[in-house]
């Protein structure tokens, strides 16, 4: 049995499909920071930790969340913080 070759519209499928199972963030900085200042690393990170405490999660992303809360009470910034997470859901 040949398989088909690899098309541009069966890798965007591919990809599309893929993300529309799990969800997706992508957290980013860059020119939205001189843009405006409510933007950036740490306004992501504000509003991260007043929108997760509504929300339900697994016991696994409680956890995860509350060893990247800590990290961010101990100064350290967004990235480095989710560092600390290690569900891979």
């Amino acid at each position: 049995m040949m398989k088909e070759p690899l098309t541009e519209d069966i890798a965007i499928e591919a990809l599309r499909s893929f993300f529309r199972e799990k969800p997706f963030l992508f957290f980013g900085t860059g020119m939205s920071c001189a843009l405006d200042a409510r933007f950036g690393m740490d306004a992501l990170k504000n509003a991260l930790i007043d929108r997760l405490k509504s929300h339900s999660l697994t016991k696994a992303a409680e956890k995860d969340w509350a060893v990247v809360e800590e990290a961010l009470q101990n100064s350290s910034d967004l990235e480095s913080a989710l560092d600390g997470v290690k569900d891979t859901d």
